[in-house]
């Protein structure tokens, strides 16, 4: 007997992260089979449920968002049909599915829709009490690996994948360098790791909106003018009351800037979102960036990788990057909004990320490209030799896929973490767990 009022979604969410359908063919409500090769990566940024999932549909593999509702009726009752944040999911699962075989996006496409209710491990009512008394690891999905043998041969496969994604990154700025200033492909760059994952789109579009040669040589409280109103986070542009003294003189000097298109207040979730976190405070780190390196950005983010280089020190790069908690922003994370404890703009760890990610992948086209092979070299060495940076939800997950829970013992370099990201990214997932089965 179907019981949807007295099933709450987060039961469904917690069946669907312990992934108990991995590896398995299921069938959709239209017919189509779906393999679930990666269920994805949870949100709590108010979007789809799941993100970066990885299906194949009858031989074709599919990546994309993954929305959980108790039944199919209710993605229309959410407004999901409306949201254009949706328009990303590939798979709309739920317990009942009535009589519906698809969903359909904002955009006019159709999705399959996955009912559960005939894969569920116990009766419906037995569900609460398992999943409380079911760790992860006696999932189907969490086999322990058979011998250091295949350690071996999953680290290697890593390395490689990790390789893969740096040579991806090189590429892409190679392409950005043969049509636009190397300065203005690495500020838009770092402003793209500053936006971090929910925020990377709004950060980018404003670095082309608010180009690095119109940031130059202007005071403090003007550049975050511009970058806060370009951004549209101004406390009048989203209808708040007037702010502290600070806020009324951004406003004001955002007012005299001149007119300039908006980012559109859609693109920012602030939804589950820590206040150190907050955009204003990313944009206020890359202000300070741009006042210490005012007179070339470039030549300066390539002096201190030339000292890394030399000193053979990652810390040097980073120690570039660092921005103290200082001033107005030290303690706010909005316009009147103070936090409790002072934080920095920017700390090592999300430093490190942006050297990985950004810097180095950066160094490495640009020496290509302007005739320093040593250059590259040096920037492709580091990173082989880079220090695992802080986890997060796809490394911690694959650690636990691929060696068992104990993956801190494996997982010691940066090049390895990419390499788990990457193989999520990519067809080499599926192929990548099984080398550890």
């Amino acid at each position: 007997m179907k019981t949807a009022g007295r099933v709450p979604e987060r039961l469904l969410s917690q069946l669907w992260k312990m992934r108990l359908w991995e590896g398995q063919w299921l069938a959709a409500a239209d017919g189509r089979r779906i393999k679930l090769l990666w269920s994805g990566q949870p949100t709590q940024d108010g979007g789809p449920d799941f993100r970066n999932a990885i299906l194949d549909f009858g031989g074709v593999q599919v990546r994309g968002d993954v929305e959980l509702d108790i039944e199919a009726r209710l993605w229309r009752a959410h407004g999901h049909h409306r949201d254009p944040a949706f328009n990303n999911v590939v798979l709309h699962v739920v317990l009942w599915s009535g009589s519906a075989l698809s969903t359909v996006l904002s955009n006019g496409l159709a999705v399959p829709i996955l009912s559960l209710s005939g894969y569920l491990p116990v009766p419906l009512q037995q569900l609460p009490a398992w999943t409380q008394h079911t760790s992860p690891s006696c999932c189907p999905c969490h086999k322990s690996v058979a011998s250091p043998l295949t350690h071996s041969l999953a680290r290697k496969r890593l390395q490689a994948a990790g390789d893969c994604r740096f040579a991806l990154k090189v590429s892409l700025f190679e392409q950005e360098l043969k049509s636009e200033a190397a300065e203005q492909v690495l500020y838009r760059g770092m402003m793209a790791s500053l936006g971090y994952g929910k925020h990377k789109t709004p950060f980018t579009e404003l670095a082309e909106r608010l180009p690095l040669v119109s940031m130059k040589l202007r005071r403090s409280v003007d550049r975050q003018a511009l970058l806060f109103g370009a951004a549209g986070l101004l406390l009048s542009q989203r209808g708040l009351p007037a702010g502290d003294v600070y806020a009324e003189k951004v406003e004001a000097c955002w007012g005299i800037s001149g007119s300039h298109r908006v980012i559109p207040a859609a693109q920012w979730r602030f939804c589950h979102l820590r206040p150190a976190n907050f955009p204003l405070r990313r944009l206020a780190a890359m202000d300070c960036l741009l006042n210490r390196y005012r007179y070339g950005l470039l030549n300066g983010i390539v002096r201190r990788a030339r000292e890394a280089f030399a000193a053979a020190r990652p810390r040097v790069l980073e120690d570039g990057l660092l921005v103290a908690g200082k001033g107005y922003w030290a303690r706010h994370f909005d316009f009147g909004r103070v936090q409790l404890a002072k934080s920095a703009l920017l700390g090592r760890e999300r430093a490190a990320v942006m050297v990985v990610n950004i810097i180095l992948p950066f160094i490495c086209a640009w020496g290509q490209a302007s005739g320093e092979a040593s250059l590259a070299s040096h920037a492709l060495d580091l990173y082989r030799r880079y220090p695992a940076l802080p986890e997060n939800f796809i490394t911690r997950q694959m650690a636990v896929q691929l060696f068992h829970g104990s993956g801190g013992k494996w997982c010691r370099s940066a090049r390895i973490q990419q390499g788990m990201i990457q193989g999520t990214a990519s067809r080499s997932h599926p192929e990548m767990i099984a080398a550890c089965r």
